[in-house]
């Protein structure tokens, strides 16, 4: 029941239809499938040229998908696919220092190569930042923005919360949020759900956290962000719940201008003088 409204959620927030009855009808009828009941609802507004609602009984609905399938000739209807918007946890032999954001609400499905797809559909536009975000665990992102003097920006995301999509969308594609990050900050994205992401949470806020299924713990709010120093681990700024992008560029800007990283670089040691030799003796 909570996939089906998050579903619901997402489609009505997508699509921008406040009745839940359309809503849940499009989603029922893609079989939980988000990104179809999308398509099939737009299809059916370009099609009768207003808001597509929904049929009345089981006989209306037939006809109406067979129309459909008839209208634009399409082939026999592949068997329904039932997708998950949370992730399940990944598994213990998985390398957890080689992370990379995976498979999202919007995310195709891995049969979906046989399938032809227009470009720049929903699956693009919500991706994550997967080339902006760092591989590796939480202590070598903290090493490696030691050594670049970098701070780090943590950012944790909930798959069935749309925020954590829409900034995918209209903050890490951004060319201007992009380049702020790459010159100041090493971007750690992670899934609520995955274990280093936990680890994060009862190491920062323990006394807010809420439990998950498998002694996880989690945020109460997302998406969760934070900048912390890589010298002492220590968080400069932290934020829960969606920023705007000018937002978002105004706050990490103003953390750059206000603190400084370059106290990290190599003290340099004077070389030691060369000791004079001891005096001739006397006579």
């Amino acid at each position: 029941m909570a996939d089906a409204d998050a579903a619901i959620a997402s489609f009505m927030a997508i699509t921008g239809s406040a009745d839940e009855n359309t809503a849940r009808f499009w989603v029922d009828a893609a079989g939980g499938n988000v990104e179809l009941a999308v398509g099939n609802f737009l299809d059916g507004n370009n099609a009768g040229g207003g808001a597509a609602a929904p049929p009345q009984d089981d006989a209306a609905v037939a006809a109406a998908l067979h129309a459909r399938e008839m209208e634009h000739e399409v082939r026999a209807p592949d068997s329904v696919k039932r997708g998950r918007l949370l992730a399940d946890f990944p598994g213990a032999d998985e390398d957890e220092d080689a992370y990379t954001p995976g498979a999202g609400a919007f995310d195709d499905d891995e049969d979906d190569e046989e399938a032809e797809k227009p470009a720049g559909g929903l699956s693009s536009i919500f991706a994550p930042p997967t080339e902006l975000t760092h591989s590796g665990d939480f202590q070598k992102a903290r090493a490696d923005g030691k050594q670049q003097k970098k701070w780090l920006l943590v950012v944790i995301t909930n798959e069935a919360v749309f925020a954590c999509h829409e900034m995918n969308r209209d903050c890490w594609s951004d060319d201007t949020v992009r380049a702020v990050v790459e010159a100041s900050f090493i971007l750690w994205l992670r899934p609520h759900t995955d274990p280093q992401a936990s680890t994060y949470c009862d190491r920062y806020d323990r006394d807010r956290a809420l439990p998950l299924q498998g002694g996880y713990s989690a945020h109460p709010v997302h998406p969760h962000l934070a900048v912390v120093d890589p010298r002492t681990g220590r968080r400069v700024w932290t934020k829960d719940g969606k920023v705007s992008r000018d937002r978002l560029v105004e706050l990490l800007s103003d953390i750059t201008e206000r603190h400084s990283l370059e106290e990290l670089a190599p003290v340099q040691v004077a070389p030691r003088a060369a000791t004079p030799p001891p005096p001739a003796p006397v006579g």
